[in-house]
């Protein structure tokens, strides 16, 4: 990860944004990026997406700006190793708690470096 303050700036805001986006009631979702209402998978960019996967909110809140995306994903995969970001997100016992833990501690990592 970057030491730029703008980049790191970028990262936490990225982070947060994810993160309150899944906080909102019934906004996280397994086993694909995003779901409308009904609970069928979209696109994570559709009008009708109602909840996402860790990484479907990421993409969402950088609007495909690819470097912030990367960023992002970066220093959540330092949280959720050794799993990858989707084992971790769609795991049998993972639940929103952890997922919303995972952002936090994300969050923290990135204020913390260097």
């Amino acid at each position: 990860m970057s030491t730029n303050p703008t980049k790191k700036t970028e990262a936490i805001a990225t982070l947060t944004l994810a993160r309150d986006l899944l906080a909102k009631p019934h906004a996280w979702t397994k086993g694909t990026y995003a779901r409308d209402k009904q609970g069928y998978p979209v696109a994570e960019y559709e009008v009708s997406a109602a909840s996402w996967c860790m990484i479907g909110a990421v993409k969402v809140v950088t609007h495909c700006h690819v470097a912030r995306e990367a960023r992002a994903i970066a220093a959540l995969a330092r949280i959720t190793e050794p799993l990858q970001i989707h084992h971790f997100n769609d795991g049998a016992t993972c639940c929103k708690a952890d997922v919303l833990a995972a952002f936090d501690l994300a969050i923290e990592l990135v204020r913390e470096e260097a």
